[in-house]
C-alpha cells in the first residue's frame, strides 16, 4: 500500500523531504527484512505547530515541525523520527 503526504503550507521543503525519506527508509526496511507491507494506505501529515515531534495511530502519521524537539535535531534525527513512527504502524498491524 502507498502513502499520501499532506504538508501544511509553511512546512519547509527540507522538513518535507526528511519526513518522506524516513517513511521510505522504514517501508524499505520492513519489506527487505520481513517482506512486510502495511495492509492499509497511510496518511502522513505535517504542520508547523508545536506539539509532539511525531505520532502514529493505525494508518496515520503526524509531525509537528514547530516542536522544539523537531527544530533542534539534525536532518538524520528528523528522518529517524519518521522511521520510528512508521514502525509503530507496523507494530499496530501485527497486534491485530
Amino acid at each position: 500500500m502507498g502513502e499520501a503526504f499532506r504538508h501544511e503550507e509553511g512546512v519547509s521543503e527540507q522538513y518535507r523531504n526528511e519526513i518522506e525519506e524516513g517513511v521510505h527508509l522504514a517501508k524499505e526496511f520492513l519489506f527487505d527484512s520481513w517482506k512486510m507491507l502495511l495492509a492499509e494506505p497511510v496518511l502522513v501529515e505535517s504542520c508547523v505547530s508545536d506539539g509532539v515531534a511525531g505520532y502514529a495511530n493505525r494508518n496515520y502519521m503526524g509531525f509537528h515541525t514547530g516542536s522544539p524537539v523537531w527544530i533542534e535535531t539534525t536532518t538524520r534525527q528528523r528522518s529517524k523520527i519518521a522511521v520510528h513512527e512508521y514502525l509503530h504502524l507496523a507494530q499496530l498491524q501485527l497486534d491485530d
